[in-house]
């Protein structure tokens, strides 16, 4: 008994090594599905948008001179200094780095993954100018990603929306491998905003416009979706009357989501 011990720990202690390779192709597809996930941009959004409010702050503080009656209220004379904004710095995952084959397996299974945009690019007085998306994830990512959808803030952020969204057609028109486009309207347009409403709604029906138009002009998606705001959304009669005229709200009944 004691010499068959013997003879199975000297095997355990020869064996070669399970490699991750050996495994199942399907157990390895699992491994991916669990251990991958596009980026979270509010992460990266709310770190520039925090630097933007320290910088404003500052700049805004009152003055000693001013306390005494003796000059300006901001502490600076020149202009709004802008914070620092890296170079466009991608994140690659571990697991991309291990070898080919790996990378072969793992890419289709990102790139199948949902990617959810639910919030534009921040901007403030500091920036000075608006940040494009693709500084948070490379062009090439983006056309290769395969299901995306667009949470859009209508009441609020219409604008920075309408410039990111034309930075996402524009990068799509060069190439894509779009199957599915979701657009997710969030907020009505009862709040007030600087712009006011009429112009939010016509700022949101030019980027629904563009949005339809490259569907068209382009094979940009195989499915389209709009979630059920287009009418509270449009409710100008005017905006209303064009769109249908030109066709928009037909083309997002195709595919309607609920």
């Amino acid at each position: 008994m004691g010499t068959t011990t013997y003879i199975c720990k000297k095997d355990t202690k020869h064996r070669r090594p399970v490699s991750f390779l050996d495994l199942p192709p399907e157990i390895r597809h699992e491994i991916y599905a669990l251990a991958l996930s596009w980026p979270n941009l509010r992460v990266p959004f709310t770190r520039l948008r925090h630097e933007c409010e320290l910088v404003e702050a500052a700049w805004f503080r009152p003055s000693p001179s001013f306390s005494m009656g003796l000059g300006s209220s901001c502490n600076h004379s020149c202009a709004l200094p802008l914070p620092y904004i890296p170079e466009s710095e991608y994140t690659t995952p571990t697991i991309f780095l291990l070898n080919r084959q790996i990378t072969y397996e793992a890419l289709p299974v990102l790139h199948a993954q949902e990617l959810v945009i639910d919030e534009p690019p921040p901007y403030s007085m500091a920036l000075g100018r608006p940040v494009d998306i693709t500084m948070f994830i490379s062009e090439g990512a983006l056309q290769r990603a395969r299901r995306v959808v667009l949470k859009i803030d209508v009441a609020n952020l219409a604008s920075r929306w309408a410039r990111t969204v034309d930075t996402l057609l524009d990068v799509w028109q060069v190439d894509n491998c779009l199957e599915e486009l979701r657009i997710v309207v969030a907020g009505g347009l009862g709040r007030m905003n600087i712009i006011g409403k009429e112009g939010v709604r016509i700022i949101v029906f030019k980027m629904f416009a563009k949005l339809r138009n490259s569907a068209r002009s382009t094979p940009l998606v195989s499915k389209f979706y709009l979630k059920d705001a287009i009418h509270r959304v449009l409710q100008s009669n005017k905006l209303l009357d064009l769109s249908r005229e030109q066709g928009i709200l037909e083309t997002y009944s195709y595919g309607y989501s609920y």
